[in-house]
């Protein structure tokens, strides 16, 4: 995993203005991992790895729950108390396909969501709270027009949306 603070235009493209995570997958691995915690935390992942003579294809699934932990904190719109927890869950999905060595798809989808997040010094259920979705397609065909002269064709689509709760604020990117 590499984390890349800042602007990473150069490498990984002009939407890539405030990080980048690059995530590297191992090739030929099959594993399924299940995992729980404090806070009713619950984790699993499945990776799964193909690879034929033509065909490679690989998949990794990972998901989250957690409750989150109780407080009971001073709410910043009134001079009450009140009681707020930070739930939080996340699901992710890649998929990528390889048809011999010049054909690529690859899929990834992410859903994260948490309501009610505690932020310190800024606590209210009705204003705080996120959810977000993403999705993307990515075929590429490699073209070899002679022995020193290739390139690569790509065609794309990608899904953003994100929202605060209750809806004070949205994005959507398609």
């Amino acid at each position: 995993v590499e984390f890349i603070r800042g602007p990473g235009s150069a490498v990984y493209g002009s939407n890539a203005f405030t990080g980048v995570v690059n995530i590297v997958t191992v090739d030929d691995v099959n594993e399924i991992a299940l995992g729980a915690g404090d806070h009713r935390h619950l984790e699993g992942h499945v990776q799964h790895a193909y690879s034929g003579d033509q065909v490679r294809s690989s998949l990794m699934l990972h998901g989250r729950d957690d409750q989150g932990e109780d407080f009971d904190v001073q709410d910043t719109l009134s001079s009450a108390r009140t009681a707020t927890d930070d739930p939080w869950s996340s699901l992710y999905l890649q998929w990528q396909l390889a048809l011999g060595a010049d054909t690529q798809l690859q899929l990834i989808g992410a859903r994260a969501e948490a309501p009610n997040y505690y932020v310190l010094g800024n606590i209210n259920n009705e204003l705080n709270g996120f959810d977000s979705d993403f999705a993307g397609l990515l075929l590429t065909q490699n073209l070899h027009w002679h022995d020193a002269i290739s390139s690569q064709l790509g065609a794309g689509w990608k899904y953003s949306q994100a929202r605060r709760a209750p809806d004070l604020s949205r994005s959507k990117i398609t």
